[in-house]
């Protein structure tokens, strides 16, 4: 493990990044580490005073405005201007309530390249950092190089914990923290993080970790109202016999969360109180009760309701240790607290809700299954990269032909919404009743290009059709404005095509030609059909070194499918914020195939 700034451990690691607050009389400093599995930097250590809020916590290390990138990337002591940085990132006007110069100076730990930046905000609306700031800066940033290096050598190298530790500027270390500095400012950043969470399962998962390592609360668990229940959404620190108990109960039981939602005011248990007990987990064995007599020496729960506007949707119940009764005594921060979090928790409800929706009726536009062939081994994936009610018009087909072939199409209508996927549909089923007469794929795309022309729609769409003759081995390739398939020959070369594309469908007035390519296919041949979701940026089609790492893996065509459709996947192609269709079939030639 590395190491990390701990409140109640690390006292003289933090008083100096305090000291240099201090020196260079700025509101807020902030010591930032690389993060070990992202490209960027994350904080570990801030120290603020209440015009602080505004610091920074993760900064990209290919971000060209903030100071804090460019001083890692340069080993130099670098500033920024408040204008520079508003324009560079206009999201930050919406949450930081002043205008900010930056200043950033790089640390070390033993090697070569920076271990992270020491940075510091000045509230300031228009200059940037003086030069005596910078110098001050910098020499801080060498007082915990020496730190940093120190404890690299004893084998903790330093890396950032996933909420940094935060303390007011005002107030000694090691003391009791009085200030409100850092309360607010784990407040902002988590209205920051709840502005931008899309489901209730991550909004819940960052309130939660917020709590525990921001506010330091021993254990949380936060419910929604479902009729006369509460149901448990997430909790950190409880243990599992407390969890299964608040899951599913009912608002009659008399629990202090029941209590909460009635009154619709907070409730306080004392560490003497016997509704308190077993509740927190015991550290000597995940997921067992807390004894009551280790829960009257010093831990205490605050419930409160969370309301959406009139209504109590949940609660959120937290458990503090005796000596922070101080935050029990300041009511506006938990209130601030709860009303973000029943905000949220409204919000992305609904998003949930409509997402359901979408994914729905998305399957049902999309085929069940796939036309198999005793010649062919087929698979495909649909990825969808939208959110809420926005439905892709992206969709794939196998369809079985009149001579025993087969069809292969995969196409995109413009847009990601209901005339889109509707749009889709038509095309879909005008495809399956053209194919099912026997026409080729040149045909088959100029009747759904006058289809959609007829529709009047305004929207347009991308094709390729290829008709398969499994038992001479032959394949009929046509695209509409669309990336050819991309072919794998037995010896694992990836030939060029030849394919002369047509236009999109629904875009010439007039009646398009859509030429025809003939190709021989050999044994073991696979073809990989897919849409611009899986395309590179650079030339707009699926990248041959995906393919063929899982294909040199030994994965059957189920397995590659997930690997080319899974962003986060070691050797999948790059993934642009878009739907993704895919379609891959390999001609087995005289061996009979399966279907994936």
């Amino acid at each position: 493990m590395g190491s990390v700034p701990r409140a109640n451990g690390d006292e003289p690691f933090l008083a100096g990044v305090g000291d240099t607050l201090h020196a260079i009389e700025a509101v807020g400093v902030a010591l930032l580490l690389r993060a070990p599995d992202a490209p960027q930097l994350d904080a570990a250590a801030v120290v603020v005073t209440p015009l602080g809020s505004g610091v920074v916590e993760n900064v990209r290390l290919d971000d060209e405005v903030f100071a804090t990138a460019n001083a890692y990337r340069s080993d130099r002591v670098v500033g920024a201007l408040p204008m520079d940085i508003m324009s560079g990132h206009p999201e930050l006007s919406a949450f930081a309530p002043f205008p900010y110069a930056v200043g950033s100076a790089p640390v070390f730990a033993g090697g070569r390249r920076p271990a992270g930046t020491l940075t510091a905000f000045w509230q300031r609306p228009y200059g940037g950092p003086q030069p005596w700031e910078l110098a001050g800066l910098a020499s801080g940033a060498r007082r915990l190089t020496r730190e940093l290096t120190r404890r690299a050598r004893a084998g903790t190298p330093p890396v950032p914990p996933p909420v940094p530790v935060v303390v007011a500027a005002d107030t000694e270390v090691s003391g009791n923290v009085t200030s409100t500095a850092p309360h607010l400012y784990h407040l902002h950043k988590l209205a920051v993080l709840l502005s931008s969470a899309a489901d209730t399962r991550k909004a819940v998962e960052m309130t939660v970790q917020r709590l525990t390592g921001g506010f330091g609360t021993l254990g949380a668990v936060v419910t929604s109202l479902s009729g006369r229940q509460l149901r448990v959404l997430g909790q950190q620190g409880c243990s599992a016999r407390f969890a299964a108990e608040l899951d599913g109960a009912a608002l009659s039981d008399g629990s202090p969360e029941a209590g909460a939602v009635a009154t619709r005011r907070q409730c306080v248990l004392s560490p003497a109180d016997p509704r308190a007990a077993g509740r927190l987990a015991d550290p000597s064995g995940p997921g067992e009760r807390v004894s009551g007599d280790r829960t009257a020496e010093g831990a205490f729960w605050v419930v409160v309701p969370l309301l959406s506007g009139q209504r109590v949707i949940g609660t959120c119940s937290m458990a503090f240790d005796a000596g922070r009764d101080n935050l029990v005594a300041e009511q506006s921060v938990l209130t601030a607290l709860a009303t973000l979090l029943g905000q949220a928790l409204e919000r992305t409800r609904l998003l949930d809700g409509q997402h359901a929706l979408a994914a729905r009726l998305q399957r049902i536009l999309l085929p069940g299954t796939l036309a198999g062939h005793p010649r062919l081994t087929s698979a495909s994936r649909y990825l969808s990269a939208t959110s809420g009610i926005e439905i892709g018009g992206d969709w794939y087909e196998m369809i079985r032909l009149p001579g025993g072939g087969v069809a292969l199409v995969v196409g995109d209508v413009e847009g990601h919404n209901v005339p889109a996927a509707v749009v889709m549909g038509q095309l879909r089923g005008a495809m399956r009743a053209y194919a099912a007469e026997g026409h080729g794929p040149g045909t088959l795309l100029a009747r759904s290009d006058r289809l959609l022309v007829g529709l009047d729609t305004d929207l347009f769409a991308t094709c390729c059709c290829v008709a398969l003759d499994p038992e001479h081995g032959t394949a009929e390739i046509a695209t509409a404005g669309h990336p050819p398939p991309l072919l794998r020959t037995p010896d694992g070369g990836y030939p060029a095509l030849g394919v002369v594309p047509g236009p999109p469908l629904g875009v010439a007035a007039t009646g398009a030609d859509f030429p025809v390519r003939r190709l021989d296919l050999a044994s073991g041949s696979l073809l990989a059909l897919y849409t611009d979701g899986l395309a590179s940026a650079v030339d707009g089609e699926l990248p041959p070194r995906a393919l063929e790492e899982g294909v040199a893996d030994g994965l059957g065509l189920g397995e590659l499918c997930d690997l080319l459709t899974d962003p986060d996947a070691a050797g999948a192609p790059p993934h642009h914020h878009d739907d993704a269709a895919l379609l891959l079939v390999r001609y087995e030639g005289r061996y009979e195939g399966r279907a994936a």
